[in-house]
């Protein structure tokens, strides 16, 4: 009991923040069910349902302010996956190291006032998508990173979704 007790405090720490080993993000594969993702982070402190057909489950682990969640897991009502997860910083932080040299491509949103917003894009294994909204090169830090599986990026970022497809498009 004893030995549970002492690891049960590292499983939120270690499913809450991705690491790179030997070259591989691990993290989430985006195969998780909600049952998965609460035996490894516990029960959220917020869920919430939005669109059609998704739940987030939200988390503040590590985080002072009372109003901010460190964590977004967004899943399929209908079938239970994880499609999502997103992590929040407290402050802007460097994300380089998930972004080794030539892995990523910067992508653009022009606002109707001619504004733009880039978020720097890695393409994983298993149609997954690292994403780093607000930093676009190296060395600009960030304040949130995202993984996404790439056939529901339109639910959340419907323009890049249609960028990454176009830009798969010219590559062929």
């Amino acid at each position: 009991m004893g030995v549970l007790l002492c690891a049960a405090p590292l499983l939120p720490q270690s499913a809450s923040e991705p690491v790179f080993d030997h070259g591989i993000l691990r993290w989430f594969q985006l195969t998780e069910t909600r049952e998965d993702v609460a035996r490894i982070m516990g029960r959220p402190k917020v869920v919430t349902s939005f669109g059609d057909d998704f739940e987030c489950w939200q988390y503040q682990i590590g985080v002072s302010d009372e109003h901010e969640f460190s964590h977004q897991l967004v899943f399929r009502r209908d079938t239970g996956k994880l499609v999502s997860a997103t992590r929040n910083y407290e402050t802007d932080r460097d994300i380089d190291w998930l972004f080794p040299e030539g892995s990523g491509s910067v992508y653009w949103y022009t606002g109707p006032d001619g504004s733009k917003y880039g978020i720097r894009v890695s393409r994983l294994p298993d149609g997954r998508l690292l994403l780093a909204p607000g930093s676009t090169e190296r060395g600009k830090p960030a304040s949130q990173i995202g993984l996404f599986r790439d056939t529901e990026l339109k639910a959340f970022y419907p323009w890049l979704a249609l960028q990454l497809r176009e830009s798969q498009t010219q590559q062929k």
